[in-house]
């Protein structure tokens, strides 16, 4: 417990301790403080503040005797420190290398660590958590966001066709902030094949009215969407004759 104490203490003030203390196979890694904190939590929370903890991070991984699972006090797990910031990239990897890092697991904010990864555009990161077949992909967040929609937001259609083939993404759900489904954001955004999926699983709802008061099928066909069209006007919930507020419905605005 000493050697804990000095391990926590040193990854803080004295990085190059903290080197020997592990290099002695004697840190007890696996220990945790009074407050529930272990060394690779400490080594986290303190991260943006002392570049070498980086280096801290990857020799105790190494040591194959850290829990990485378990969140600390504010609720974050090793994987959600590492996916809210895409410079620490390579360390996410690394958790997700090692295994057994919890990746269903919610934050305070209610978000995962995969909507973290999709915020952040980590598409490598998303994809290994999307692997573990943990990645909680349904999960609504306090702003009514599920991944699906937010890996559509910022344009990572691999990854947002990859959500969908685990079969739990919930591509009908509607957010809570532009009362919008997945396929009106990949309709809005002109992503077709991702449009494509959506409708593929069948769950899609097309007559939904975002708070522009457009529908999937008005985007499509105001982006052009040559080969999302016709799907939609052949399903039998696609209303081509919805209109707005100005009066336009998709017929006008083709």
């Amino acid at each position: 417990l000493i050697l804990l104490a000095a391990l926590i203490w040193s990854s803080i003030n004295e990085p190059e301790i903290a080197f020997y203390i592990i290099k002695t196979n004697k840190a007890y890694p696996e220990y945790v403080n009074a407050r529930g904190e272990s060394a690779i939590i400490l080594a986290f929370q303190n991260i943006e503040q002392t570049p070498d903890m980086e280096v801290i991070i990857s020799m105790l991984l190494e040591t194959k005797q850290v829990n990485v699972s378990t969140p600390d006090r504010d609720n974050n797990t090793c994987l959600i420190y590492a996916c809210k910031d895409k410079k620490f990239q390579e360390i996410a990897l690394l958790l997700l290398d090692y295994g057994n890092t919890n990746p269903e697991h919610v934050d305070n904010f209610s978000n995962t660590a995969l909507m973290y990864a999709c915020n952040n555009s980590m598409t490598e990161v998303a994809s290994k958590i999307i692997q573990t077949g943990q990645s909680n992909p349904s999960h609504v967040n306090n702003v009514g966001l599920t991944a699906l929609i937010i890996s559509i937001v910022f344009n990572l259609s691999n990854i947002a066709i990859e959500i969908l083939n685990t079969g739990n993404a919930s591509p009908g759900h509607i957010d809570s902030d532009q009362h919008s489904t997945a396929l009106i954001y990949a309709c809005s955004k002109n992503m077709s094949d991702v449009a494509l999926a959506i409708l593929n699983t069948g769950e899609a709802n097309p007559d939904v009215v975002d708070k522009r008061e457009f529908t999937a099928l008005m985007y499509s066909i105001k982006n052009n969407m040559i080969n999302v069209i016709p799907v939609l006007l052949q399903t039998n919930n696609s209303n081509p004759t919805l209109k707005n507020s100005k009066g336009d419905s998709a017929f006008t605005i083709a």
